[in-house]
């Protein structure tokens, strides 16, 4: 199913559902999200018995679950869109974490990053919605002559390459081993903490708008330092 401009796996949810008879939902999303969920209520109410309640607080991450919403709401299915799962995080109900894949233009963005990496080793990092296409990227790289990295985060990290806003020991594996790091993503936040984590340059590449950023985020990275 189409969300906006990602890919969600609305199959993941109705199995769900129907396999332990749900008849309450409480579905969570990300800001950006939440103007296109109703489509995700309708499909679930329509291909299953349950009934389906949206939270409106807002979503920092997976380890953002609205679990006093969903016991004072009695539900017995919390579905999270947007995030992967924090495979340490130990939840009081069942929460299911339903990851949305952004059909952006990956391998093109990190095409116009290459002119600002720095070195041949190159590592590479991004958070959980462009997962799916690290593969394709590595080889961008590869086909102009760098060599792509990818480091394992700790036990709060479900894959390889991805970064967390809280956790960054994907880059801290790393970070001894690379003369420059690329994030493929969107907005600034996480750019800005793997530049935090780390004194090696970062370039970050925007798979929707093909923005790159390399001086920007060593500059705020110097703001918050002196502060």
């Amino acid at each position: 199913m189409k969300i906006g401009n990602y890919s969600c796996d609305i199959s993941l949810i109705l199995d769900e559902v129907k396999k332990h008879v749900y008849k309450t939902v409480l579905l969570q999303a990300p800001e950006g999200i939440k103007k296109h969920v109703f489509q995700v209520v309708d499909e679930i109410e329509t291909k299953t018995k349950a009934k389906v309640m949206v939270s409106s607080d807002p979503c920092y991450g997976a380890c953002d679950v609205p679990l006093h919403a969903a016991k004072t709401l009695g539900v017995d299915l919390v579905v999270q869109l947007g995030h992967l799962p924090v495979p340490n995080l130990k939840l009081p109900l069942p929460v299911l974490f339903v990851n949305l894949l952004a059909d952006a233009r990956e391998e093109e963005s990190v095409k116009q990053a290459i002119k600002k990496l720095e070195g041949t080793k190159i590592g590479l990092v991004t958070t959980a919605q462009h997962i799916h296409k690290l593969s394709k990227v590595k080889e961008v790289l590869k086909n102009n002559g760098f060599t792509p990295v990818v480091g394992k985060g700790d036990n709060r990290v479900a894959r390889s390459g991805q970064v967390l806003g809280c956790n960054m020991s994907t880059v801290q594996s790393i970070s001894d081993k690379v003369d420059c790091f690329l994030f493929l993503g969107t907005g600034r936040f996480h750019p800005l903490g793997v530049a935090l984590t780390t004194d090696k340059p970062v370039v970050s590449a925007n798979p929707f708008t093909l923005e790159v950023l390399k001086n920007e985020i060593k500059e705020e990275k110097e703001k918050l330092l002196k502060k």
